[in-house]
């Protein structure tokens, strides 16, 4: 027999309104946006309803019956529509290219030999992860992708975190997130601070660009949900 679907279960699936400003779990990854939910589950759990309200609910009145149902099933159209979001394919196209553009870039910083680079070669380098970086900055902001958003903010977070260590070779971190790079500052960095920043895997060039790689991931999978495609593949594991 099916069970019934609850508010506080359709809560758990759905997060309430404050989890989803919050960032939720469904909330905070591309199974919490647009129609991901909606390609058979919003189906199902309804069909589990009406079936169990069929069997055990025979003695209320039909009257009563259609208010509550009514009621339930405006309630979950309600969460569905509070992930939707009403980002076009063109922005998502724009926070795609940005944030593929920074993965490159930031990559790149992070693997530069910088004992065999010149200082305005890095410094070339690093001018780029920035721009990338305030591209991607400003192409999310136009969109209302929760899951975009919230993996925005944590870039901007991990900035913020670091922001004495950048703003000792001359990038500052603005008070809306994107970063500004001091030609005439990072000219007189020490090179080793520099290097002890950004180089390697566990520099903040290699965060900055698994965050745009994720981003990335996001709106890929947001563009095709838009279109109505399925995210799985064969090994049921969620793709781009």
């Amino acid at each position: 027999m099916c069970a019934m679907i609850t508010s506080s279960m359709a809560n758990t699936l759905f997060g309430t309104k404050n989890s989803i400003q919050g960032g939720s779990f469904f909330s905070a990854s591309s199974l919490g946006d647009l129609h991901l939910m909606r390609s058979g589950v919003y189906t199902r759990m309804l069909r589990s309803y009406y079936d169990k309200y069929g069997v055990e609910n025979s003695e209320k009145s039909s009257s009563k019956k259609k208010t509550e149902s009514n009621a339930y099933e405006t309630e979950i159209s309600t969460k569905l529509e509070s992930l939707q979001g009403n980002t076009t394919n063109t922005i998502l196209s724009d926070v795609k290219s940005a944030a593929g553009s920074l993965d490159t870039v930031a990559q790149a910083v992070a693997d530069l030999d910088y004992d065999k680079s010149s200082r305005e070669e890095i410094y070339s380098q690093v001018k780029k992860m920035v721009d990338g970086y305030n591209a991607v900055v400003k192409n999310a902001n136009k969109s209302d992708i929760v899951s975009i958003s919230q993996s925005v903010e944590w870039m901007k977070a991990d900035s913020k975190s670091m922001a004495t260590e950048l703003k000792e070779i001359g990038i500052t971190v603005g008070s809306d997130g994107k970063l500004a790079l001091n030609e005439d500052a990072f000219s007189k960095a020490e090179l080793s601070s520099v290097k002890e920043l950004f180089e390697g895997s566990s520099g903040f060039a290699s965060a900055v660009a698994k965050r745009a790689s994720g981003i990335q991931k996001l709106a890929a999978n947001q563009m095709s949900a838009n279109l109505g495609k399925t995210f799985y593949s064969s090994t049921g594991i969620l793709g781009q």
